[in-house]
């Protein structure tokens, strides 16, 4: 958090513990859906920005942040609940850290996908501003070699 950030910023809300098999069973069922939604968010923002949708690929980025934080948020409870799950739900424990061990392993093999997406957009995007300065600096329309290359 940046140092101006205000005290209630920076304060958690705690989380409420989960106190039935039912609430835990419904929790654990959520974060694995969200764990497919986001790995499926990812993959989606990282083909938009491979296919040079960048605006379309940042409110997918939004939706990603969404669902992180409703991923954070039930993770927390299960953290705060951890007693309970090791007396009555052991089962729903070991089949969860199950889930996240292969959600951490593809998702981190997406993100990396999607790291690359945006460093060869952002390349693009550099060489595409420095050749639009150049064109301004000779006086020339940007398309004006374009049309000369097709023609030849």
């Amino acid at each position: 958090m940046p140092a101006t950030a205000h005290k209630s910023e920076r304060t958690a809300i705690p989380a409420s513990a989960i106190e039935s098999k039912a609430e835990a069973r419904a929790v654990t069922a959520r974060i694995v859906v969200l764990m497919a939604e986001l790995r499926e968010t990812v993959q989606q923002e990282t083909a938009l920005v491979y296919s040079g949708r960048l605006i379309t690929a940042g409110k997918v980025a939004g939706r990603k942040r969404e669902l992180a934080a409703a991923f954070v948020a039930n993770v927390a409870r299960v953290r705060a609940s951890q007693a309970y799950f090791r007396r009555a739900a052991p089962d729903l424990l070991a089949a969860l850290r199950t889930h996240h061990r292969k959600f951490r392993l593809g998702l981190r093999r997406d993100l990396a996908r999607l790291a690359t997406a945006r460093a060869i957009a952002a390349g693009i995007l550099r060489a595409l501003a420095k050749k639009l300065g150049r064109c301004e600096i000779l006086g020339a329309e940007p398309t004006e070699g374009v049309a000369e290359r097709k023609a030849a």
